[in-house]
Parts: structure tokens; sequence; C-alpha cells
């Protein structure tokens, strides 16, 4: 079982750094703060998982022995930087879903504050031996809460503020939302366990750790583009877009963005219902959108 588990840490990886790649890819084109963010999340969640793939590439050349005493240390110290980690991406999934739904809400005090109280746990740790390694479960269960917390707030939070994310966003968020529960909800779980067996076993703990992250990863290189196609449907860039539009143009989709409607625009530019509809016709083909709200999409977050 622990071969197939290393086995598969090493896949979750791999596919985990082509998932990184295809973020990374759409925020060159579309460098929005959600798609910062996310490309965060993943090397935040590829780096623990690197992690992972060390401890089960010594575990595989090494002996038990000389593991426990050359590796077991380094993986110790790596304690305290992989819950940071964790915290980290738990502010940026609350930080994505706040920035979905338009909320203007400061989360960085409450997230150094938890960071720092982790920092001092795992410092009280460090100097009291006595209780160590369930002191190291209870850290890393910690840092597991604190992700697990915060999805479930992100999920609370665009469930009650659903009318503020753009329609053709929802199926979308709906999905990310489901998704991390489970994703989060798993690991949670696993820990919990972890923190309630006296002898749970460190192979299965690989197995599962190593086929969640697996899953995570696939998911993510199957579904990255085609959520990315949604969100961002045969649009592009203000720059690009405004290149394209004529003086009068320009005019009409400063006042779309304003929402103003037809009838006001065609009375503040003096010219009929009629012209204002065929100009924005003409928008929305140079746009590669059908309605006022993609276009807003195009100008406001695809700068």
């Amino acid at each position: 079982m622990s071969e197939l588990g290393h086995i598969l840490q090493f896949f979750a990886f791999s596919l985990g750094l082509l998932a990184i790649y295809i973020c990374f890819q759409f925020y060159r084109k579309n460098t929005s703060g959600i798609s910062n963010n996310y490309l965060q999340i993943l090397i935040g969640i590829n780096l623990i998982v690197f992690v992972h793939v060390f401890e089960a590439f010594y575990r595989l050349i090494f002996s038990e022995d000389r593991f426990i005493s050359d590796i077991s240390p380094i993986l110790q110290m790596a304690v305290l930087p992989i819950g940071l980690v964790r915290i980290w991406i738990s502010y940026l999934v609350l930080r994505i879903a706040l920035q979905i739904t338009k909320k203007q809400t400061k989360i960085a005090p409450v997230y150094i504050i938890l960071a720092a109280i982790f920092i001092v746990l795992r410092t009280f740790i460090f100097f009291n031996s006595g209780h160590m390694q369930q002191l190291m479960k209870l850290s890393s269960f910690l840092a597991q809460s604190i992700l697990f917390i915060s999805v479930l707030v992100s999920i609370s939070l665009c469930f009650s503020r659903l009318k503020f994310i753009r329609s053709n966003h929802r199926p979308v968020v709906l999905f990310a939302l489901v998704f991390w529960g489970l994703y989060s909800g798993g690991l949670f779980t696993a820990r919990l366990i972890n923190i309630a067996t006296e002898h749970s076993s460190a192979e299965k703990q690989m197995m599962f750790i190593a086929v969640w992250n697996l899953l995570f990863n696939i998911s993510h290189v199957i579904f990255l583009p085609k959520v990315f196609s949604l969100i961002n449907p045969k649009s592009f860039g203000k720059t690009e877009l405004m290149k394209q539009l004529t003086r009068r143009e320009k005019e009409i989709v400063e006042l779309i963005i304003k929402g103003r409607t037809n009838k006001e625009i065609a009375e503040q530019l003096y010219i009929s219902h009629l012209t204002v509809r065929e100009h924005c016709s003409n928008i929305f083909r140079k746009a590669r959108v059908k309605n006022r709200t993609q276009l807003t999409g195009v100008v406001l977050y695809n700068t």
C-alpha cells in the first residue's frame, strides 16, 4: 500500500504543475485579482504536495530507521511553513469569495492573528518534547481547521449574496463551492481521525492524502480550461476593445458602465433612441458579448 501511495503522490505533483501552468496562462491573458489569487492557491497547495513527494521519495530509498533519524527531523521543521501556507491559502479562498460577491471586508488582520497563534503553538511544541507527537497533530489540525472554516464561510457568503455574482459566473461558482467543500472537508476529517486515533497508520494517511491530492489536481487539469472559457467566453481586455470603438461608441460604453438606460443615453448625447440601439449592437459585436452585464465584465475586470 505504501508504494502505491508514494507513486500517487508523484502523479499528483506532476498534475499539479500542469494545473499551475494552465492557471498561469489564463492569468497572463486576464490579470484580474481573482486569477492571481487562485494561481497562488494552486502554488501553495502543490508546495504542500511537494513536501509529501519529498517524504515519499526518501521513504522509498531509505530504511525506516534511517528515515526516522535523518529525514523525520526535517519534516518536523517543515510543519511550521506548511501550516502558514495553509493559513495563507485559507485567506485567499475567503478573499476570492469577497471579490466575487463584491463585499468590502478587511480579513487580513484575522488571518495575521491566526498565523501568530499557530507560530506560538509550534514554538511551544519545539520547547516541550514531552507530548510532541500529540501536539504536532493538534497544530496540523488547527491549520487544516482554518482552511475548512474559511471554505464554509465562503460558501455561506456566496449563497447569501448570490444576486451580486455575475450570472455567467454562477454555475462556475456553485461548482467551485461544492468542490472546495468536499476537498477541505475530506482533509479536515482525516486530520480529525488522526487526532482521535492513538495509533493511526502512517501508510493509510499517506494513501488518503495522495488520493485526495491526485483527485484535486486531476479535476483542475480537466475543468480549469472549461471554467476559464465560461468566465471569459470569447472576450478580451478593455485596451483591445477600446482600440476598435469609435469616439461615440466609447462615450456610450462609459455611460453603460454607469448604469444608464438607452433612453438616458439618448437624452444625454442628444441622439435618437434608435441610434443608441444601433451603437449598442455594434459595441456588443466588437466586444464579442451578448449583453450589458458581459460588456461590463470585459471593461471592468479584463483590463
